[in-house]
């Protein structure tokens, strides 16, 4: 018997998540960025957020709003990317340094 999903399923967020990483990968960074959305709606929402998780999908939305030039929502998704790895990885990793670095390349092209 098929299980219906609620709509604030994690397997429904993984879902969207992966269904943006194919829209980006084709290019269509619209449609990237509405899906990566519709999985932080879902994960934001959580008891119990992966801030691992959250710090992926916020920085792969921010990538897909650097290339639709709309430089001032992809610092946002940038900067909650940052937050969340923090909480996942601690202050000194490796990640975070990394989207520490591309918000401020970011801030620079504005």
């Amino acid at each position: 018997r098929e299980k219906i999903r609620s709509p604030n399923d994690s397997s429904l967020a993984s879902m969207y998540s992966s269904m943006a990483s194919i829209y980006s990968s084709m290019n269509m960074k619209t449609n990237a960025v509405k899906f990566y959305e519709k999985s932080l709606a879902i994960q934001e929402a959580s008891s119990s957020p992966n801030y691992s998780s959250l710090y992926v999908i916020h920085y792969n939305t921010a990538r897909n709003y650097e290339d639709l030039g709309n430089y001032d929502a992809a610092i946002q998704h940038a900067e909650r990317s940052l937050v969340h790895a923090r909480s996942a990885f601690g202050s000194d990793d490796e990640k975070v340094q990394t989207v520490q670095n591309y918000v401020g390349m970011l801030r620079r092209k504005i």
